[in-house]
């Protein structure tokens, strides 16, 4: 599920990104790879303050590999 669901914000970004950075597609990619990286780091830790939900590293991880996923969804389709 946590895959599944970071794969939208993985390919929204690096379409944004890829836009915006025009030609320099390695970094956009990094970059969007790092927000979801960095999103996924905050919605764990914003779920130490709930008591009926729990961080996990597992989680972390693979909200990563989903937006990594994402991103390579991305590269598929818009193929030079």
């Amino acid at each position: 599920m946590n895959v599944a669901g970071f794969m939208p914000f993985g390919f929204s970004c690096a379409l944004f990104l890829y836009r915006k950075r025009k030609g320099r597609k390695g970094q956009a990619f990094l970059i969007a790879l790092l927000a979801g990286a960095a999103f996924s780091f905050g919605i764990e830790i914003g779920q130490v303050f709930f008591p009926t939900r729990s961080s996990s590293l597992v989680d972390l991880v693979c909200n990563t590999a989903g937006t990594a996923f994402g991103i390579a969804a991305f590269q598929l389709i818009a193929a030079e």
